[in-house]
């Protein structure tokens, strides 16, 4: 595999795993005034929040808690240990 930089060194595409799905807001950005405006997750040190922001200059328009384990979900989580349990036992 050339080096070009796309995957890491385990060869895991480094784009599939920076993937958020960003659904367009209507509105337009109180700092640049562009109307290009999209809701989506993001982990700081605050935890996961939802928000809001400007695509073209990053402006945050709203910030809201999100779910607290971000994109875990309890049943795709209770199923990959049950079928682990499953192997191991």
């Amino acid at each position: 595999m050339a080096d070009d930089g796309s995957h890491d060194d385990r060869g895991v595409d480094r784009a599939a795993t920076r993937s958020v799905v960003r659904e367009a807001v209507q509105g337009s950005c109180p700092a640049c005034g562009a109307a290009e405006l999209a809701r989506y997750p993001v982990l700081s040190n605050g935890g996961w929040f939802e928000v809001v922001k400007c695509q073209q200059c990053l402006a945050s328009v709203r910030r809201e808690p999100w779910n607290r384990l971000g994109y875990v979900d309890r049943d795709h989580a209770a199923r990959i240990l049950a079928s682990r349990d499953r192997v191991e036992g």
